[in-house]
């Protein structure tokens, strides 16, 4: 594997250098004219000169961005994407030779969010830069409500078949048995959702938990 190198600024000079930019290129010449550009718009550098020493940089110690060339030695941009984890995701900027529709759709569908013709001078990719890290902080941002999203209707299902399950067993209608499963979690301090996934794997507290629910059920009507 290629040697990596590091290279940084002071962080008097610049309030920028908190953000690491891995730079990966077979091409010693565009390693330096970057590293070089971008260390005097403040930003800290990672170095790597093939695919593989790129993985390995992104894997250890994530950059916050990395800009990568298309066909680099033992792995090509687009294989690096592709083996990141999704904990490993990073914002990637993809540099080629070929600037044609193809490349870019290519690049684009392994994961890059920037695709650029080389050569590209530095001061020209500053913006580029900053506009694909906030792309990212919006997209993860709606990649965490989807997720969330996706919970709560895991949730909602979980609860429903928990219901009807309740509902079958003890003969109730679904609301009753929906204020059986919020009223027994309130009182054992636990999440509706926690208590209807448990009836739904038939724990062995299952049978314990059907009677304690239809002990909440003749309470609530004592308390009507």
């Amino acid at each position: 594997m290629a040697d990596i190198s590091r290279s940084s600024i002071d962080a008097t000079e610049s309030p920028d250098n908190s953000i690491q930019i891995l730079i990966a290129d077979d091409d010693p010449v565009v390693l330096t004219n970057l590293s070089q550009g971008l260390r005097l718009a403040g930003f800290s550098t990672i170095h790597a000169s093939d695919g593989g020493s790129a993985l390995d940089i992104c894997l250890r110690t994530p950059p916050t961005i990395a800009i990568l060339d298309y066909a680099m030695p033992t792995l090509s941009a687009a294989e690096v994407a592709e083996r990141l984890p999704p904990v490993s995701r990073i914002p990637l900027i993809f540099l080629s030779v070929n600037g044609d529709a193809n490349t870019v759709r290519r690049a684009i569908d392994a994961g890059a969010m920037a695709c650029l013709m080389k050569p590209i001078d530095p001061s020209r990719l500053v913006p580029i830069i900053w506009s694909v890290l906030h792309g990212f902080s919006v997209l993860n941002a709606l990649r965490a409500e989807a997720a969330k999203l996706t919970t709560a209707l895991h949730s909602a299902r979980t609860i429903s078949v928990a219901v009807g399950i309740v509902m079958e067993r003890l003969r109730l209608t679904e609301m009753d048995a929906f204020e059986c499963l919020r009223h027994y979690a309130r009182s054992t301090n636990a999440k509706v959702a926690d208590v209807a996934s448990a009836i739904l794997e038939h724990s062995s507290e299952f049978n314990q938990m059907l009677s304690a629910l239809d002990t909440t059920r003749r309470n609530l009507r004592r308390a009507v």
